[in-house]
């Protein structure tokens, strides 16, 4: 099991880096065309967003997260570059905080306020690489009018390993509401529904809700909620 979610974080992961790196360089890149989006046979792992049971893969959850009309995306030279991407037709009032990650606890650094242009991409801030100690992963949250996202940068490799599962708040038959005591870099919702976000990270203390539906001819009534985080 825990290799087989290494196989789906691996796509998840591959296509947050590529799409958010087309989004930063928007004006370059204006559109993508991605091979493919379902499995023709039952497979365990492939490149299609969806499977041959019609569920959503993990890549299909990255994909539309990265594919929203307001996104954050960190990239890092001398420095750690902020970027928003804007594909909304109207400029963007966004609240950025920033805080790192650090032997699985949450340090805040900064906030920092920034506006973004309709149908553009920009840098917004740079922060030093000493605010970030060595091995420490870097996450950014954005909160707009409308909307939320968060991205994250580590340097190296992204050591994933199974953690606490978050605490379920309530539950009902079309929604669910999760929380955690540490930090979950990816909560994993299995089994035959769709989910409005899942393989979404949770912050300690943070609430997440979540809705879904049971798809056509599944044999089940209940999924499964696993965690797992950065060694």
């Amino acid at each position: 099991k825990d290799r087989y979610f290494k196989i789906k974080c691996t796509h998840f992961e591959w296509v947050r880096i590529s799409m958010e790196n087309f989004r930063r360089n928007y004006g370059f890149i204006n559109g993508i065309i991605y091979w493919m989006w379902n499995d023709c046979w039952p497979a365990s792992a492939g490149w299609s967003f969806v499977d041959y049971y019609c569920l959503p893969k993990s890549s299909f959850y990255s994909f539309k997260r990265c594919a929203s009309h307001t996104i954050v995306s960190i990239d890092k030279s001398n420095e750690y570059n902020i970027y928003l991407c804007n594909n909304a037709p109207l400029e963007k009032q966004v609240n950025l905080s920033l805080s790192y990650l650090n032997n699985g606890k949450v340090f805040h650094i900064t906030d920092v306020k920034a506006t973004i242009g309709p149908c553009s991409s920009s840098k917004v801030y740079d922060l030093a690489l000493s605010e970030v100690p060595d091995g420490a992963t870097l996450i950014c949250d954005a909160v707009f009018d409308g909307g939320h996202d968060r991205a994250f940068y580590k340097n190296g490799l992204l050591p994933i390993v199974p953690c606490d599962a978050p605490t379920v708040i309530s539950r009902d038959e079309n929604s669910i509401t999760l929380t955690c005591d540490s930090y979950i870099h990816a909560v994993e919702l299995e089994g035959e529904y769709v989910f409005s976000d899942n393989y979404f990270s949770l912050l300690p203390n943070e609430k997440k809700t979540v809705t879904f539906r049971k798809s056509t001819g599944a044999k089940t009534d209940d999924f499964t909620i696993v965690g797992y985080t950065i060694k």
